[in-house]
């Protein structure tokens, strides 16, 4: 969602702006009904199941692109809920209705193989929100079409449209935004800013509606990353797996995680493998304004995320079958605890103390005005998150003057700052 912009004007040469976020996500539960259905419902037998020729993603457009047995939940489980995870996988990618045997295994296993599937596939946009467990002579099933589960969204023939469609969208991305020279980090730069600066948030998605459930069914695919990528309209979890879908094609390991924002409003946002460590990304809360693409939750460590977003538990908190369909989980999270990769840490825009404000920003504004770029994004870490800060350095005109004698046609700057520490300085000529 875009945040309000609010501008104050401080004097002719300096604009100060506050851009405040208004916390309205979509919902960032992944699967979300998990019923227990009745044994009776899997006592009618294999129902005759329909089977369409196989259709995956290709990825081989792009040849660096992260190899399937690499994903990351996947690799999370254990072997004979690794067997379960390709079972599901299949019956989904050829639309199989009736029961689908997973063998003598718990409803526990069944459930966290459901979850890795969904969480490491965020091309999977046909597969519907519900789905079913069921036990019989002690062999386990799973199912998405009887009684009132919607297992798929779309028809076989509609999905084979769909999927054509996404692979052109993401082609088209790569095409727009990547260069063979590129870093894994800039590539990853360039994917988060064009879905900041392509993608709207989808406004009559309100979680906190009445009829949400409702919405979803009539229309899901801004939970989805096709809805965002081909459509361009999308709540969190839409962002969420756009990006994660964008990450693979360019062969960068990404993870979905499912939580909670500071109102208590369901969230969805990313994890991202960058030289072997684990960082917290979140597009959605990046896109605050139509006019700046900003990067305050671009590569975060677990201590930055805690202060605004809560991850639901790992699924080693489900003690047995009686309790998987109580609550929401994640599989087991990466450790997220470097800041090397951060955004501003590679930029060298980061500010940690009020010694250091003077000098990160008048050495960032006319190194940059030097290169020709007249916009720095500086991000201070060191004071309470929601703090909007004016420097005195600014107050006392002292980097004004400094960078006046800098850049000899400089006549002032405009200064927007964001919440949760981030801010922009544009230089005027």
């Amino acid at each position: 969602m875009k945040k309000a912009l609010f501008t104050l004007v401080i004097a002719i040469v300096l604009i100060i702006s506050l851009v405040v976020h208004s916390f309205c996500f979509g919902t960032g539960d992944i699967i979300a009904d998990i019923k227990d259905v009745y044994n009776d419902v899997f006592n009618d037998g294999i129902t005759e199941t329909k089977v369409f020729p196989e259709l995956k993603f290709d990825y081989s457009f792009y040849e660096t692109a992260i190899d399937e047995s690499e994903y990351y939940n996947y690799n999370q489980l254990n072997k004979v809920q690794q067997g379960m995870y390709k079972t599901i996988l299949d019956a989904v990618i050829i639309m199989k209705t009736g029961n689908i045997n997973l063998g003598m295994v718990s409803k526990k296993d069944a459930v966290i193989s459901m979850y890795a599937v969904k969480y490491d596939y965020p091309e999977l946009f046909w597969l519907g929100f519900e789905y079913g467990t069921g036990e019989k002579d002690d062999t386990v099933y799973l199912r998405f079409d009887k009684g009132d589960l919607e297992g798929y969204t779309y028809t076989h023939d509609e999905r084979v449209q769909m999927m054509q469609e996404l692979q052109t969208a993401v082609k088209s991305i790569i095409g727009e935004c990547i260069t063979a020279d590129m870093t894994d980090f800039e590539k990853e730069v360039a994917i988060h800013d064009w879905l900041c600066q392509n993608v709207a948030y989808d406004t009559d998605a309100d979680v906190f509606a009445d009829n949400i459930e409702e919405r979803k069914r009539e229309n899901p695919l801004p939970w989805t990353a096709y809805g965002a990528i081909v459509n361009r309209v999308a709540v969190c979890e839409g962002y969420s797996k756009a990006f994660q879908l964008l990450m693979y094609s360019v062969g960068i390991n990404s993870n979905l995680v499912c939580g909670e924002v500071t109102d208590g409003s369901p969230h969805m946002w990313n994890t991202v493998l960058l030289d072997n460590e684990w960082y917290y990304v979140d597009v959605l809360w990046d896109d605050v304004d139509d006019d700046n693409v900003i990067h305050t939750f671009l590569n975060v460590d677990e201590e930055m995320i805690s202060k605004t977003h809560t991850a639901y538990s790992n699924m080693s908190s489900v003690k047995d079958d009686s309790t998987i369909y109580s609550g929401e989980y994640n599989l087991k999270l990466p450790t997220a605890d470097s800041n090397k990769m951060n955004y501003y840490v590679v930029n060298e825009t980061a500010i940690n103390s009020d010694n250091e404000f003077f000098d990160v920003v008048v050495d960032n504004m006319i190194m940059s005005a030097n290169d020709g770029s007249d916009s720095i994004e500086f991000y201070y870490s060191y004071k309470e998150m929601n703090e909007n800060v004016v420097s005195y350095d600014i107050r006392d005109n002292k980097i004004f003057s400094a960078v006046k004698g800098k850049i000899s046609d400089f006549k002032g700057f405009k200064y927007i700052t964001y919440s949760y520490g981030t801010f922009i300085l544009m230089i005027s000529r």
